[in-house]
């Protein structure tokens, strides 16, 4: 018997560790901007607690992006400045590959992300550490 509910020729990229991942990072970097921006200074330590978790998410996401599996590797996705610009050209031209996973613009966001988000961690522990 068949499932009816996905098509056959579905392929699917990532695997259940980065889907875990993507999803607890936007779920950790959403409650900690709601409870910085819309909520008071009572739920800090919900604030904190959600900014941990999300630096405390990158570093198996780091360690899968060198040893886990073909789409979740880095070198999948990751490209120089030149590859990059030639994707955004062929973009703007209407003549862009399409690829598995990552686009070569989409991996130069995710090394960003990353790096906002490692930042982010940083600066408020420098910022609250000495509260505490």
């Amino acid at each position: 018997m068949t499932d009816t509910t996905t098509p056959s020729n579905l392929t699917l990229v990532w695997d259940v560790l980065v889907r875990v991942f993507h999803w607890s990072l936007v779920m950790a970097v959403s409650l900690a901007a709601l409870t910085r921006f819309l909520l008071g200074a009572i739920w800090i330590d919900i604030h904190i607690w959600a900014g941990g978790a999300a630096a405390a998410l990158t570093l198996p996401r780091i360690i899968w992006g060198v040893v886990g599996t073909t789409h979740a590797r880095f070198s999948s996705f990751v490209v120089g400045p030149r590859a990059a610009w030639r994707h955004l050209q062929q973009l703007h031209e209407g003549k862009a590959a399409r690829h598995l996973g990552h686009n070569p613009l989409g991996g130069l966001m995710i090394v960003g992300i990353m790096v906002v988000v490692a930042g982010l961690a940083l600066t408020g522990l420098v910022v609250l550490g000495g509260v505490f």
